[in-house]
C-alpha cells in the first residue's frame, strides 16, 4: 500500500528522529500519527487531524476504538455500554520499547522503520484496572523480562490474564 503524503511525512520525522539517536524526540506523537494517517476513516476528525483519545469517550469514538488492535473483554462490554468503567488506550509494545527497537535497526532508512512499525505498532484497548494490574506488574512501559519480538505485541496482556475480545496483528 502506498503511504499517502501525511503518513510518508511522519514517517520521515521518525526516521530523521532515529537516524539522529534523539531519545527525546516526540515518539508517541509520531508513532499514533503515522498510524493515524496511514490508517485514516474514524480515526481522523472532520479536519483530517488524528485524534488523541487520552480519555476515549466510547460512545462518541466507539467506530474508532472499536478498530484497534487489541480490545480487551472488559473493554469490549465498555464500548456495548453494558460497563461503564473509564477506557485506556495502550500502546501494546511500549513506545519507548519501539523507539529502541527502531535505534537498533541498520540502516534506518524510511523502508527499514515502516517494516518495524507494521510489526511492532500495534494499540490495545482496555480498562482502567486492566491498566492498573499492567502497572502493578511492572509491565507499564517494558515488556515482559523473557519478551523477544518473535513472542507477539501482547505478551504483555498475556502476562497479566488480560482477555481479548478482538486481535487484529496488522497495521
Amino acid at each position: 500500500m502506498a503511504l499517502n503524503n501525511l503518513a510518508l511525512s511522519t514517517l520521515r520525522h521518525i526516521q530523521i528522529a532515529v537516524e539522529a539517536r534523539d531519545r527525546a524526540a516526540p515518539y508517541r506523537t509520531f508513532f499514533d500519527n503515522f498510524y493515524a494517517y496511514y490508517r485514516g476513516g474514524p480515526l481522523l476528525n472532520d479536519a483530517g487531524r488524528p485524534y488523541w483519545f487520552n480519555n476515549p469517550c466510547p460512545r462518541k469514538h466507539r467506530n474508532a476504538l472499536a478498530s484497534l488492535h487489541f480490545v480487551s473483554s472488559a473493554a469490549s462490554r465498555v464500548l456495548a455500554g453494558l460497563d461503564t468503567e473509564r477506557l485506556v488506550r495502550d500502546h501494546a509494545i511500549p513506545v519507548a520499547v519501539l523507539r529502541e527497537i527502531l535505534m537498533n535497526a541498520h540502516p534506518p532508512s524510511d523502508e527499514v522503520v515502516e517494516r518495524y512499525l507494521r510489526s511492532f505498532y500495534r494499540l490495545g484497548l482496555i480498562t482502567e484496572s486492566e491498566d492498573e494490574r499492567l502497572s502493578a506488574a511492572g509491565l507499564r512501559s517494558h515488556m515482559p523480562k523473557s519478551w523477544h519480538s518473535h513472542d507477539g505485541a501482547f505478551a504483555r496482556y498475556e502476562a497479566v490474564a488480560i482477555t481479548a475480545h478482538q486481535v487484529r496483528d496488522e497495521l
